[in-house]
């Protein structure tokens, strides 16, 4: 598949990872959902950049 030269992977310790299902695990996957949906700035900065877009759009197609 690959070239002649070619190694496999390494195997990576993931040992710092919880083992899926775990409490820890849960709690972990919990946690970085929030730190994507829950009150984070990034949506704030979305939206404003959004309504500016068509904004700008709406003030482009009126000018004539």
């Amino acid at each position: 598949m690959g070239s002649s030269k070619s190694r496999p992977r390494k195997k990576g310790n993931h040992s710092h990872l919880a083992k899926v299902g775990t409490p820890e695990n849960q709690q972990y996957e919990h946690d970085v959902r929030q730190g994507y949906l829950g009150g984070s700035w990034a949506w704030i900065v979305g939206i404003v950049f959004m309504i500016a877009i068509v904004a700008f759009l709406i003030i482009l197609t009126t000018i004539d």
